[in-house]
């Protein structure tokens, strides 16, 4: 006669078998977590092989450790006579633990799964279908509990057999393998962070001006009428400009908004800070060298009102940068913090990268919170980006705060390939639902509608009080399209102070320093910008980094783009601009072209700068920067 098997099967553990569970069950997770991030263009992806395995070991012993913390109550309760019932209880919650996180593993990888060969997964699920993840989660919690439970009571019995010496052996040896790797890395781990420059530490809020920078995305100069474009696209600039220090001919440094915030607010070209994609971030010492960290040890408080996916510091691995960014505050991250100070980079990340794709995911499928496709959101979605809520909290901070701010704000509305300006003035009788890529007229209201809600900004510092002691500088990431064309940069001083014209090429690298010049901050060696202050402000030459360009698959419709390789690895494109032209070298074919920028301001007729002189230039500006350019002799300069 068969007998039935329990709900819930009966658990034979004691604090050995429970931590060697818990030591399988999170290098088990971690492991695929790993191998997942090893496998696909990543963070991971220029690493030297044995920081990943340094990474998988430091942070699964450290989970595990977390883990084995969590049995401190049954020794405790041993201790007290009397109280199996209690130790057995808090025995399964423990295994309920385990399972869950076995459940989490699971989501993770059949998420992965769906999304890589369906472009379906947790993100795109709504209202019903989110519910079916939450029935699918649980239900794997509860089956694995169960399965938690059989390894426990195998590992128990294997214990039994082994007697206490050898049991003690093996714990203590495993004790040694956990904390090796996580002493090693503390250990060997020197990193050393400088600060600031200590003049200006006792400065109060009364003679150090609020900053507020302003980057909107994809906008070329020559649709703002600040820059004399026929449509009155940016009427509010247009009239602040006689009392701003304007920029004629400035340019992004990097292709996209990643690679080109981080050029922004680290004063560094990307052939320096290595970051061009969603997937590249800042490294070691670097990361500690950018400008907010460098404002915060005067005594700002720093904000970043962005887009947590494409302009997010904390994406790109920013430290010690902002106080708050995209809804996180430093406060809220002060493990991660601690971390990030004693540990390698790779280790810090991979670990934030697997709390952060965890958490995502669970605020879904528990209705938390909303979960987004980055990129549709920002290049197809109808629904409005709260960029007017972005200044609205900026005011707030601004108005509350005690000590002097620098913010950052990315506004997104003007991000092709579609526009949703909520109203209509240049496209009027256009069908917005309708509209195809890059539409001119809608393009153009979405930068009138950025140029209205900034004057309702401004009106707004005014009426508060706070215009006359406010830095306000207005830029853009990149161009349109992401071609070579010029962008805007307005730097609108305290008191109208400072005022004119740049006329030379500038870059956005030049907005840090400027920044810096105006407090009279030394500009530290690692910033490659210049300041704009000067009337000599210019670049004789100006470097443009950019991924190698795309194909699209003609059977799935898939953008597909090459596989990186040395030596240039995630750079495909440089482009050299020597006053009005530019030429453009393929890494990979080593063929140029070149061009003349659109609308340029200014008399390039003494400007002899040739193809050869750009080839040579460019091989110059990446060995600088520790590049082997030897393939770059072989530069067919003749090409057109």
């Amino acid at each position: 006669m068969s007998t039935r098997k329990p709900f819930i099967p009966d658990l034979q553990s004691s604090f050995y078998s429970l931590a060697f569970a818990a030591s399988i069950v999170v290098f088990l997770s971690v492991f695929m977590e790993w191998l997942f991030a090893v496998t696909r263009p990543s963070f991971f992806e220029y690493a030297p092989f044995g920081q990943k395995i340094l990474a998988l070991l430091t942070d699964a012993s450290l989970i595990t450790v977390v883990c084995l913390l969590l049995l401190l109550p049954i020794i405790l309760l041993k201790l007290l006579h009397k109280l199996d019932k209690a130790v057995k209880a808090y025995s399964y919650i423990y295994c309920a633990i385990l399972g869950l996180i076995l459940a989490c593993l699971v989501l993770l990888l059949v998420d992965n799964f769906t999304y890589t060969l369906f472009k379906f997964g947790i993100v795109s699920t709504q209202g019903f279908l989110r519910g079916v993840y939450t029935a699918f989660f649980l239900a794997a919690g509860f089956f694995l509990f169960r399965k938690v439970i059989g390894l426990v009571n195998g590992i128990e019995k294997r214990i039994a057999r082994f007697g206490k010496l050898k049991t003690r052996t093996i714990i203590i040896l495993t004790g040694i393998f956990l904390a090796a790797w996580i002493v090693i890395p503390f250990a060997t781990n020197n990193l050393a962070v400088t600060s600031g420059n200590s003049r200006l530490e006792q400065q109060t809020r009364k003679n150090l001006p609020d900053i507020v920078l302003i980057t909107v995305d994809g906008v070329n100069a020559e649709n703002m009428s600040l820059y004399g474009y026929a449509n009155d696209t940016t009427p509010f600039l247009r009239e602040l400009a006689p009392e701003s220090l304007v920029a004629e001919n400035t340019f992004s440094n990097a292709q996209g908004t990643i690679g080109s915030i981080t050029s922004i607010l680290t004063g560094r070209y990307p052939a320096d800070t290595r970051v061009l994609r969603s997937v590249d971030i800042l490294e070691g010492q670097e990361s500690y060298q950018n400008l907010p960290a460098l404002l915060k040890s005067y005594g700002y408080y720093t904000a970043q009102l962005a887009y947590s996916y494409y302009a997010d510091a904390y994406r790109v691995n920013f430290q010690r940068a902002f106080d708050y960014a995209n809804g996180k505050t430093y406060e809220q991250n002060l493990v991660f913090s601690w971390l990030s100070n004693n540990l390698p980079t790779h280790s810090v990340y991979f670990l934030q990268e697997m709390y952060t794709r965890l958490t995502d995911r669970l605020g879904h499928i528990f209705f938390i919170q909303d979960m987004t496709d980055p990129y549709r959101r920002v290049t197809e979605a109808p629904e409005k980006i709260n960029d007017e809520q972005k200044l609205d909290a900026a005011l707030a901070l601004l108005e509350s705060e005690d000590a002097p701010v620098f913010v950052h704000i990315h506004w997104l509305g003007t991000h092709g390939p579609k526009f949703y300006p909520a109203e209509q003035e240049f496209s009027k009788g256009v069908d917005i639902s309708l509209q195809g890529k890059f539409d001119p007229r809608l393009y153009d209201d979405s930068i009138l509608e950025f140029d209205r809600t900034l004057e309702d900004f401004y009106q707004q510092l005014q009426t508060r009080g706070l215009a006359e002691n406010t830095l306000l500088i207005v830029a853009s990431d990149h161009s349109l399209k992401w071609t070579v064309d010029r962008l805007p940069l307005l730097f609108h001083f305290p008191a109208s102070s400072i005022s004119g014209q740049v006329k030379g090429n500038v870059e956005n690298l030049d907005i840090a320093p400027t920044i810096l010049d105006y407090l009279g901050v030394e500009k530290p060696g690692w910033m490659s910008g210049m300041s704009l202050l000067h009337p000599d402000s210019n670049h004789a030459l100006v470097f443009i980094a950019a991924i190698p360009k795309s194909t699209k698959n003609p059977d799935t419709g898939k953008i597909v783009y090459p596989e990186p390789e040395p030596p240039f690895y995630q750079f495909g494109r440089m482009t050299v601009v020597s006053c009005e032209r530019w030429y453009r070298l393929n890494l990979d074919t080593l063929v140029f072209d070149q061009g003349k920028v659109k609308h340029y301001q200014g008399d390039c007729s003494n400007d002899s700068f040739g193809i050869e002189d750009a080839s040579e230039a460019i091989a110059g500006h990446l060995a600088e920067f520790g590049f082997d350019v030897e393939s770059l002799h072989d530069t067919d300069a003749s090409q057109p």
